[in-house]
């Protein structure tokens, strides 16, 4: 019986996904940007590759602040929820259809 609790406890660790996105203060996420866009939100996709769950959001790009010109944007984030099974990753935006950005 101790054999098997400890093979289970030996084999968890690795069945186990973490993630955390550290939130980064307004300057300095200006600064790392390559892009800084004002738009909507106009899609969702959510997918899966491998253990991971992603989610897309496609943006309208209304006006470009930093970066060269773009009329539209993809944004993958990590987590979201597909067929019932979900990931959230603690720090990760979400955005709503039609939710005006920066």
């Amino acid at each position: 019986m101790k054999k098997k609790i400890l093979a289970l406890l030996v084999l968890l660790p690795g069945l186990c996904l973490a993630t955390v996105m550290i939130p980064l203060d307004l300057n300095r996420l200006t600064d790392q940007s390559d892009k800084i866009i004002l738009g909507n939100c106009t899609g969702k996709r959510v997918y899966q590759t491998g253990n991971m769950i992603w989610t897309e959001y496609t943006f309208q790009v209304f006006e470009v602040l930093k970066g060269q010109g773009v009329k539209e944007i993809v944004i993958r984030q990590p987590g979201g929820e597909l067929d019932g099974k979900g990931i959230m990753v603690p720090g990760a935006a979400s955005f709503l259809p039609f939710e005006e950005d920066v």
